[in-house]
């Protein structure tokens, strides 16, 4: 009886066994063979079907041999599953994630370590994580194995404080917003103070 050759491609990553055995090169049956074939994705990796002499994705696959047979085991890659990352951010400050400053919410491949730091605005200060990452402390790590959701806070500066210390030479007093003056007073930055120098008799 005469013979035809089964031959096998394969795009992307697998592997195809021809009854039951990996297949290596080109291989010739007797005519009415029943062969079958069998698509092995590699990890990662997904079998769409068959194309060439034979389109179907069904996986076994047995097929005569009635004539030669070129035939191509498609695979393609999974994709990757993503988690979404959303931040919040409350004052004045931004987040960075991997040195990239935080807009909107972010699509992150499973698996992936991020490196986040929070940025206060100039009179603001970092206070606090919350959410999917708790604590103070900046800079922070986070691995994306789900959605994550987390808070940024920031909170305003204290103004500075300055004292204002008064010297008198000779004699007189000096009121301040009104009031006597008698030791340096501790005053926030900006504030606004009214001070009246009254001299004693016989002094000016």
């Amino acid at each position: 009886p005469p013979e035809y050759t089964l031959e096998l491609d394969i795009t992307g990553q697998g592997s195809v066994l021809v009854n039951g055995t990996p297949y290596t090169e080109a291989v010739s049956y007797v005519e009415g063979t029943l062969v079958s074939l069998q698509a092995i994705p590699s990890d990662g990796w997904l079998f769409e079907g068959w194309s060439g002499d034979i389109n179907t994705d069904q996986n076994p696959l047995e097929i005569v041999m009635n004539n030669d047979k070129t035939i191509t085991a498609d695979f393609s890659e999974i994709p990757p599953t993503l988690y979404t990352l959303t931040i919040q951010v409350y004052g004045s400050g931004a987040v960075m994630v991997n040195g990239v400053e935080y807009s909107s919410p972010m699509s992150i491949e499973e698996g992936t370590l991020l490196h986040l730091e929070a940025v206060a605005a100039e009179g603001w200060k970092f206070i606090d994580w919350k959410g999917a990452i708790s604590g103070t402390t900046s800079p922070v790590q986070l691995i994306m194995d789900e959605n994550k959701l987390l808070t940024a806070t920031f909170e305003p500066l204290p103004p500075p404080q300055y004292w204002l210390e008064i010297s008198i030479n000779g004699e007189g007093s000096v009121m301040l917003n009104g009031q006597p003056y008698q030791e340096p007073v501790l005053l926030t930055e900006g504030d606004q103070v009214s001070l009246q120098a009254t001299a004693d008799e016989d002094w000016f």
